[in-house]
């Protein structure tokens, strides 16, 4: 799990890419506080898949972090409205 903390950082997305999908697959607790830094990645793809990651391993950081990171992402791309990416449909 270590190395695969260590590539996270790694200046080559290629490398971060696929550390991140290992830890998709297999990411533990232990590994939450790194795939919460990764959802902050400069490359889309690192910080989708650290999401789904942290989706699974779930949990109230987790869940805060990733509705944070969201509305990160929806600023860049069409603006955060201050409210959660699914409304309630009732």
């Amino acid at each position: 799990m270590r190395y695969l903390i260590d590539i996270l950082k790694d200046e080559n997305e290629n490398a971060r890419r696929a550390a991140v999908e290992v830890l998709n697959e297999v990411g533990t607790a232990v590994s939450v506080k790194h795939l919460l830094a990764a959802i902050k990645d400069s490359d889309w793809w690192v910080r989708s898949r650290a999401a789904d990651a942290l989706g699974k391993i779930g949990g109230p950081k987790v869940i805060e972090a990733v509705k944070s990171s969201w509305c990160a992402i929806r600023t860049t791309t069409s603006g955060c409205r201050d409210r959660d990416p699914e409304p309630d449909k009732g």
